[in-house]
């Protein structure tokens, strides 16, 4: 084997390592958004429906994100655009905080507080980071209720297995969104 042979196979390897690099930060090719108001469960079955929001509007990193009464007349602060990828899963995006200009690294996604495992973690509003910590990926489980056919739907960390959940169950405006165990109502969204 010559040395120019072996060069070269070392160049495509290289080639290859670092192309498999670039598609790991890219969304996939796949990806479709769809622009919704997203909804709690619980305030929706209290007969107050809330919807996901980042509080006062904010686009700054590290906003929190609320649930809070859906109104047309702020459409930007609580519709959500959800980056739909294969395999179920999301990046939930605000509306208010989505760049139009075709880089999705533009964009904040909801995302749990500094990468923090574990229960009670704040959803905040962060830059999207497309690497492969996953903070900001949603796992999307799909249920359907007996009777009624309304379709409900969790949002579960692929990170940390947790799902998005309104403090306390609350129904109000205003409460968190944190992470908390896929039990119950309070881990259900309709959009």
């Amino acid at each position: 084997m010559t040395l120019w042979t072996v060069l070269r196979g070392l160049t495509t390897c290289v080639v290859v390592a670092a192309g498999s690099l670039a598609a790991i930060a890219q969304p996939a090719a796949a990806a479709t958004y769809q622009t919704v108001p997203v909804y709690s469960v619980n305030s929706v079955l209290a007969g107050t429906p809330r919807a996901m929001a980042v509080l006062n509007a904010s686009t700054g990193e590290t906003a929190p994100l609320i649930q809070y009464s859906y109104t047309s007349a702020l459409p930007d602060n609580d519709l959500m655009v959800l980056e739909l990828e294969p395999g179920n899963l999301v990046r939930i995006k605000p509306r208010h905080t989505f760049s139009n200009d075709g880089n999705p690294h533009n964009d904040k996604c909801l995302a749990v507080k500094n990468n923090e495992p574990g229960l009670n973690q704040p959803i905040v509003n962060a830059t999207c980071s497309y690497d492969s910590v996953n903070n900001d990926v949603w796992h999307i489980d799909v249920f359907v209720e007996t009777g009624t056919l309304q379709t409900n739907y969790q949002f579960k960390s692929v990170a940390f297995g947790t799902c998005i959940v309104v403090q306390n169950a609350s129904t109000g405006n205003n409460a968190l969104l944190i992470t908390h165990a896929c039990t119950g109502d309070n881990s259900l969204w309709r959009y």
